[in-house]
């Protein structure tokens, strides 16, 4: 939607006189005369959840004219990052509700709960776009081969996953994320698996991906490879490129892995 593009366009630049890759959601609320205040621990269960529902770590009202957003200041840096940016677009929203009614085709919402949901996902999707500025994104995606971490360098008040998911959408539908988490004293889980036209992935980890996850966690460093193999018909028959990356911090493990399918 061109109009909340828009709006970001114009609410970043309040707050930096050139464009920037990674924008500090906390400096454009000031440049846009929004107060920020901790609220109390509204603790999400995951770690680096981009796309969770916030748990009540952010909420915004109105007080005396003023705009106030309480965000939970416990919670990781980049997560705090992403809830303040997605409650100045879900407000952008309320002022403009008519978008909601675009968003669902034309139709409006049967209840105020239905309604809440679709702009929740409208401002997940583009609260990405604030976080990263994709007119830099596609060329740095490329010249660093995608790696992770140095993408990270480049984008710091973007998480993990949502860089995750920015590559994603540039690397076409025979690609493949998977996002694998072990936290301290639980069992290795994947937290998402999802394909390059964004639909989630119920089939399971072929063998080579299984191989790089095990050498990823066990090392703790980056791991590559390419395989000739026999996918399965979801995807695709010859050779494709593998690429896993830690993100470990205390108590919590994850491992972000790529499978992309050289199309001929």
């Amino acid at each position: 939607m061109e109009a909340i593009q828009q709006f970001i366009r114009e609410i970043i630049e309040a707050a930096y006189c050139e464009p920037v890759r990674s924008p500090d959601a906390f400096k454009v609320c000031e440049a846009i005369g929004i107060e920020r205040r901790a609220a109390l621990a509204g603790q999400s269960e995951d770690a680096d959840c981009a796309q969770a529902p916030m748990a009540m770590s952010v909420r915004e009202e109105r007080e005396g004219g003023r705009w106030i957003i309480y965000h939970d200041q416990t919670q990781r840096p980049e997560r705090q990052q992403f809830d303040v940016a997605h409650e100045i677009i879900e407000q952008f929203l309320v002022d403009n509700d008519d978008l909601i009614d675009t968003f669902t085709c034309g139709e409006e919402a049967e209840d105020a709960d239905q309604w809440r949901a679709a702009m929740h996902e409208i401002a997940v999707f583009y609260t990405k776009d604030f976080l990263i500025n994709r007119d830099f994104f596609e060329q740095d995606a490329q010249e660093f081969e995608g790696d992770l971490a140095a993408l990270k360098g480049l984008y710091p008040h973007a998480s993990h996953e949502v860089l995750a998911y920015a590559l994603l959408a540039q690397s076409g539908p025979h690609a493949v994320l998977t996002i694998i988490d072990e936290p301290e004293g639980s069992e290795r889980k994947i937290y998402r698996r999802i394909r390059g036209d964004m639909w989630p992935m119920r089939e399971p980890l072929l063998p080579e991906e299984r191989e790089l996850i095990q050498a990823c966690f066990a090392s703790g460093e980056p791991v590559r490879a390419e395989r000739d193999v026999r996918i399965p018909a979801w995807l695709y028959e010859g050779r494709i490129r593998l690429r896993a990356d830690p993100v470990f911090e205390p108590g919590w493990k994850r491992v972000v892995l790529f499978l992309l399918a050289d199309q001929e």
